[in-house]
């Protein structure tokens, strides 16, 4: 089975929720008070984003791609 489309669909959801994620991120974790610095709170901010933008990308993709695997 070739699984390009795939991975271009995967790549392309990951383009398209990381600046929801790094604005989430950053907005998410200026608030904290587990963090002493501004510099400490956007890496976090970034990092939160990053990880929000690939769970996202990872769930629509293989709820499209399970059909095509077990059908």
């Amino acid at each position: 089975m070739d699984l390009s489309p795939f991975l271009g669909l995967f790549k392309t959801l990951f383009l398209i929720f990381l600046p929801f994620g790094l604005v989430f991120g950053i907005l998410s974790f200026a608030q904290a008070k587990e963090f002493q610095s501004v510099f400490e709170k956007v890496i976090a901010g970034i990092l939160g984003g990053i990880i929000f933008a690939l769970i996202f990308a990872c769930i629509i993709t293989l709820a499209l791609l399970l059909p095509c695997l077990f059908g």
